[in-house]
Formats: C-alpha cells, sequence, structure tokens
C-alpha cells in the first residue's frame, strides 16, 4: 500500500491553509474582504450556527464542488471549533446550547449522506477505480467522523451513543487489513498520514469516552511511524 507522508502536519496548518483553500478555489470576492482576511471568531460562529439550520450552509456546499474531501473536512473542523469553545470557561449556557445543536445538525447530516451515498459521498471519484486491499471502508471519512462524535461527546455525553465506538472499531479493523504494516486505506491502496494520525486522535477519544484501550493498536502504528 502506499503512504503519503506529506501531510503529517496537516492537524496543525489545516485551520491556517482552510482559509487560503477557500479564498483561491472558490474565487469569491467576498472571501477577499477585511472581514475574511481579519476574521471575528464570535461573528465567524454565529453565521456557522445559523447557516446549519437545516443543512450544510452554501459555504459547505461551495467547497464540495471543488472536492468531496474538502465537504467532510468542513464538517470536521468546524465540529473541533465549535466544540472547543463550547468548553472555554464562562461560555453562557445559552451559546453551549446552540454549539451543541450545530454539532449535532452537522454530525447528523454527515451520517445521513454517509448513510444515503455512502463512504465515496466524501472521497474523490477515483476511489472507484479500483479494488480495496484492506476492509474496503476509508480511513479518512472513519477517523474524521469518529473525531466528530468524540468531540461532541466531550462537550456533553448525552448524544450519538455507539458511534465512536463503531468507528473506533472499524479503525482498528483496518489498520493492517490490506498491509504486513498496521496501515489502512483512505483510497485503495492508499494511505495517508493525515488520516492515521486524526484515525488515532479518535481511538484516543473511544478511550477517554467508552473506557476503550486501545494503546497496543496505537504503539504499532508509532513504532511503524518512527
Amino acid at each position: 500500500m502506499r503512504v503519503h507522508p506529506a501531510l503529517a502536519f496537516a492537524p496543525v496548518l489545516a485551520p491556517v491553509l482552510a482559509p487560503v483553500l477557500a479564498l483561491g478555489l472558490t474565487l469569491d470576492l467576498a472571501l477577499a474582504s477585511p472581514a475574511f482576511l481579519q476574521p471575528d471568531p464570535q461573528r465567524w460562529r454565529d453565521s456557522q450556527v445559523d447557516g446549519w439550520t437545516p443543512g450544510p450552509p452554501p459555504s459547505v456546499l461551495a467547497l464540495r464542488r471543488e472536492n468531496p474531501e474538502y465537504d467532510l473536512m468542513a464538517r470536521t473542523f468546524l465540529v473541533l471549533a465549535l466544540a472547543d469553545r463550547a468548553l472555554g470557561e464562562g461560555v453562557p449556557a445559552a451559546e453551549q446550547e446552540r454549539l451543541l445543536a450545530t454539532m449535532d445538525a452537522a454530525i447528523a447530516d454527515t451520517l445521513a449522506q454517509e448513510r444515503d451515498h455512502g463512504q465515496t459521498r466524501y472521497l474523490l471519484p477515483y476511489a472507484g477505480r479500483a479494488p480495496w486491499r484492506g476492509t474496503g471502508r476509508s480511513l479518512f471519512v472513519d477517523g474524521e467522523v469518529g473525531l466528530m462524535v468524540g468531540a461532541r461527546r466531550l462537550v456533553r455525553d448525552d448524544a450519538w451513543p455507539g458511534e465512536l465506538e463503531r468507528r473506533a472499531a472499524a479503525i482498528t479493523a483496518n489498520l493492517g487489513s490490506g498491509s504486513a504494516l498496521p496501515l489502512a486505506e483512505s483510497y485503495p491502496d492508499e494511505g495517508w498520514t493525515f488520516c492515521h494520525v486524526l484515525a488515532l486522535l479518535a481511538l484516543r477519544m473511544d478511550e477517554r469516552l467508552d473506557g476503550a484501550d486501545h494503546q497496543a493498536v496505537v504503539a504499532a502504528w508509532l513504532a511503524v511511524a518512527r
């Protein structure tokens, strides 16, 4: 299986690069305004909260037209950002409820799209042009969905029962299924360091929230990565 290490630092760079990618790809002059280049975090959160009622906002749909991967990544980083805010000190209860409702709306739509269209909903077309070597599931999709659900439950553990456990089981079954190494495919015969990092974070959340033990899986992957 081919492994691409180039995105090893993507979890750190993605929040910085995502607006730049959006600016360059959508060619929307509104994105070049001072309000975009120097965003107000509260205004951005408000726009996202209002935009997800119901379904994804136009900005996410625009990203999808450029690349279906961006669709899923936009949802993932939105949920992470809203969870980070909701876990902050002094956040009013009413605001936290709005943030939780938006996270739930994003997760619900993400799962519905996957249920109706399969994991290829969030993959580029070449995902269907070659056979999978392993379980036939995408580590990219399972890892990011698991991360979304885990982040939401870290704020308040009262939703999406069993979903993180199912994703963790899919991740651990996938790792090593198409290779002698503890690696997994995001596309047929293709794995990405970035996807492995996010999937391992989802496993760590499963340990925290559900009492699972994935240390052997994590240790095996780190031994190869190093």
